[in-house]
């Protein structure tokens, strides 16, 4: 029990290699800005952006929002830095032919392959590292505290027995 216990702890904690960038575009038909958030596992800042990389894309605006996880999405390219915060070519397509496109000179859109539901002239990417999160110290303890309430239990029936 205590392993199956120890195996879930581990099996869900996040990956200590995963980054965070964030995408900030001044919109032409929207009011404000669109934001967008570019989580990647295992990349590289100035190389190209692979499928490998891709964990998660979400964008919003007060005209329309995309959401994209490793199921739907269908191709990824680009490169994002070295040298961020800056505009960088970043293209992110899925699976039912929506798209969010990102170019270096800054411009943007977002939508549909055919008719774009969101879109501007300036952007620009930044990055926030997330922080690892490894097994706690007090992971061990807390498992040996278990295990000795479970041994009281079964001593305690014992006797009683």
């Amino acid at each position: 029990m205590f392993a199956a216990i120890g195996a879930a702890l581990l099996l869900f904690a996040p990956s200590a290699n995963a980054t965070t960038y964030t995408f900030t575009g001044q919109c032409s038909d929207c009011d404000g800005t669109g934001i967008g958030t570019l989580v990647l596992s295992g990349y590289t800042e100035g190389q190209a952006l692979q499928i490998s990389n891709f964990v998660s894309f979400n964008y919003e605006s007060n005209l329309t929002s995309l959401s994209v996880n490793s199921d739907t999405l269908s191709d990824i390219s680009g490169i994002l830095g070295p040298g961020l915060p800056g505009s960088y070519l970043v293209e992110i397509f899925t699976i039912d032919n929506k798209a969010f496109q990102s170019a270096a000179d800054g411009a943007w859109v977002v939508g549909a392959l055919v008719a774009h539901s969101d879109f501007g002239r300036a952007s620009h990417w930044d990055n926030t590292t997330a922080v690892a999160t490894p097994v706690p110290g007090a992971l061990p303890l807390f498992a040996t505290g278990l295990a000795g309430l479970g041994w009281f239990a079964h001593r305690r029936r014992k006797r009683a027995a």
